[in-house]
């Protein structure tokens, strides 16, 4: 098993993933990333970045993030917008999560990042399970909102 960072041609086996994932989450009807865009938004643009656990030439599990700048000390947050183990039993629960977590962790403290964040669906008990394992607690404080611009009410 080797996690490395996302290359173009990795862009067939990714969209499976992306799409398994939206069909998990509920929201496969409204998926609308094609290669060609993921490759463009991925590589070209470098909107996000994404690491992926390569096993024997095929891609099993990928992690999504976006390094963001926080205004009151400009050191990178991690934002982790998705973590995808192909759900095989071949492939879950074999620590691939784990690692791609582990490399992550590696790779903001290699940028100095100071926290990483992330989303998890309230029914998803494994994912908070397998995080909670890794140390991460639920943060109380805050509250996630989301905004539809075609709903945005604006003058």
């Amino acid at each position: 098993m080797q996690i490395r960072y996302a290359m173009p041609c990795d862009g067939a086996q990714l969209l499976k993933m992306m799409r398994a994932l939206a069909k998990f989450e509920g929201y496969l009807t409204e998926f609308k990333v094609n290669e060609r865009e993921l490759k463009s938004r991925l590589f070209e643009q470098a909107d996000f970045k994404c690491l992926v656990a390569e096993d024997n030439g095929v891609i099993v599990g990928y992690l999504a993030f976006y390094p963001l700048p926080f205004t009151y000390d400009l050191t990178p947050w991690f934002w982790i917008k998705e973590l995808y183990v192909n759900d095989s039993m071949k492939y879950r629960r074999k620590g691939i999560g784990k690692s791609l977590m582990q490399q992550l962790i590696y790779e903001a403290r290699k940028q100095g990042s100071t926290k990483i964040k992330w989303e998890v669906l309230c029914s998803n008990i494994n994912a908070q399970d397998f995080y909670k394992q890794l140390g991460a607690s639920v943060e109380q404080q805050w509250q996630t909102w989301s905004l539809s611009t075609k709903e945005a009410k604006i003058n």
